[in-house]
This record gives structure tokens, sequence and C-alpha cells, in this order.
């Protein structure tokens, strides 16, 4: 669709969208007729994609414009969608305070993002309250977006998961091997700070927002050839989904600490700025970064 063709019927139109939706579910729905419109739009918005429509309700709203990518000229070629949702994605979850609920512009956003979530109508439940940022309990000083439900409950989510789809086997996996070795990154960063390391990439100094990432081999390859070791993917058992679990974990007590005891062995880390690890050139989006961010590129599911 170019910028100047005009909304579909569906676009124009406030949609609800399905039962389980979090504008809320039956009764519920009808009652908070007005908020599920703006959410059924955004929606439509998100799942046709077209650029144009999706800077309106998401950026014009708020009165703000899109963000360019580095490297971008005002004439160079628009962003794509998934950049456009991530990108604000990322604003709301590094520019606001922790612990708020998400209001305006904000919610109705995040909530038509999920709507995309390829567990949605697990995460609703009985209907999303209100959206925030937390502190993410897993992994000390990264964000995460909790969602807390009309019945009381909460959960973690991943936008990730809603920009992308269903995790394959290989990527639920690698985030159970993270999660094992969490302790080993933490320490590590601690250890940097203490002894006033600069950023390996930009050679700045660093604060507790650094990130530490994986330098070559990457982290991708030494999960690789460890799972290799144990006959594949497949045959890797990790923790099911759960309410407020920050990503998987390993089930095989043995097995874990084979992995603890190959990573340390093999894992070249380096402390780098967050800035500079979110917007270096990599193969693919979230391939590095520990001490992860999200639950930004390595969240629960």
């Amino acid at each position: 669709m170019s910028r100047d063709a005009p909304h579909t019927d569906a676009q124009r139109q406030a949609r609800t969208g399905p039962d389980w939706a979090p504008s809320g579910a039956g009764s519920a729905g009808h009652a908070h007729s007005a908020e599920s419109g703006r959410i059924g739009q955004v929606q439509e918005a998100l799942r046709a994609g077209p650029l144009l429509t999706l800077r309106e309700l998401a950026y014009r709203a708020i009165g703000q414009r899109v963000p360019v990518p580095a490297g971008r000229g005002e004439e160079a070629a628009p962003m794509t969608v998934r950049e456009e949702r991530l990108a604000r994605c990322r604003a709301i979850l590094y520019g606001s305070a922790f612990g708020q609920p998400l209001a305006g512009a904000d919610h109705d956003f995040l909530a038509a993002l999920l709507a995309l979530h390829p567990d949605a109508p697990r995460k609703c439940g009985a209907g999303v309250e209100h959206f925030e940022v937390r502190a993410n309990p897993r992994f000390p000083g990264q964000r995460t977006f909790w969602l807390v439900r009309r019945d009381g409950s909460e959960t973690d989510w991943s936008f990730m998961r809603c920009l992308d789809g269903t995790a394959p086997v290989r990527g639920l996996v690698q985030q159970a091997l993270r999660a094992e070795v969490v302790d080993q990154v933490v320490e590590f960063k601690q250890r940097g700070l203490a002894a006033g390391e600069r950023c390996a990439l930009t050679g700045v100094p660093l604060d507790d927002s650094c990130h530490v990432d994986h330098d070559a081999p990457r982290f991708e390859e030494l999960a690789d050839a460890f799972v290799a070791r144990h006959g594949g993917y497949e045959r890797m058992a990790i923790t099911a989904s759960e309410d407020g679990l920050i990503g998987r974990r390993l089930t095989d007590a043995v097995l874990t600490s084979e992995w603890r005891v190959f990573h340390a062995a093999r894992a070249r880390l380096r402390l780098v700025t967050a800035h500079a690890n979110l917007t270096r050139p990599r193969r693919t989006e979230g391939q590095a970064a520990a001490v992860p961010q999200q639950k930004e590129e390595h969240h629960a599911p």
C-alpha cells in the first residue's frame, strides 16, 4: 500500500477484537466499548501493517515522530513495520518509570501488540487491567514488561514474541541455557565494574546499565556445540511457560551442571554500553546480549 492509499473499511472501523483480547471479554468488553474501539483500531493497524496507519496510531497520537534508525537520513527509505514496533516498544520500556500503570497511547499500543502474542489467550486471562515496566528479577539491571489482569493476577510477557511469533525449539532451549549461566554473567559484570573497565566497543566509561556480551565464539555457537554433544535441540527438556517465570530453564540437573562448566570454560565475555550493544551490526536481532536486555531480546515466553 502506498503512503497515500486510502485505508480499508476494516482499518477505518473500530473493532473490539476476539473475546480474549486485552480489552476484556463478554459483558466486560461491552462495558468498555470506547477502550475496545481504540484498541481494535490499533490491532487492525498492527495486523494489516501499513506504515502510515501505524505511525498515526502509535506516534502521532502522542505527538512524537517515528524514530529513524542509526545511519538512515531523513530521505532514506522508511522503517519497516517491525522496526517501528520494536522502536516503539523500546521507547516505552526504557522511558517509563518502574511500577507505574501505562496509560493512553502507550497502553493501547501494548494491548494491541499483545494480541499478536502466540499465547495471547493465556497471557490476557481475565483481561488486562494495565501494563507496567518493572526491573527484571532474573537479569539484574534490565527491564521487562508486566501486565496486571482484572482479577488481580499478573505475569511478564515478551514483546519480541509478539513481533516474531512462536519461538522455534532452538530459541527456547537457548533461552533456557542463558538462564542457567546468569550467575556467571552477573559475576563477570560486577567484577568488571569494580575494576573500572570501559566499554569494549567504544571505550567509554561504564555504569550498572551496561550489558555483558559474548565475544567470539557467540553465545549461539557455544549453545549449538553443547547441544550437539547431547543429541540435538529436540532432546533438550525445558520447563513450560508459567506466569511470572522469566524465560525457561533446563529440567535435567546433571545436564545443567555440565552446561555451566562448558560455558565457564569457553565463553569470552566483555562489557559494553547498552547503546553500543543495541545499535551495533549483528546477523540477527537480539543475537548478542547477555545479562539479556528484556526482557528485551531475551524475555519470557
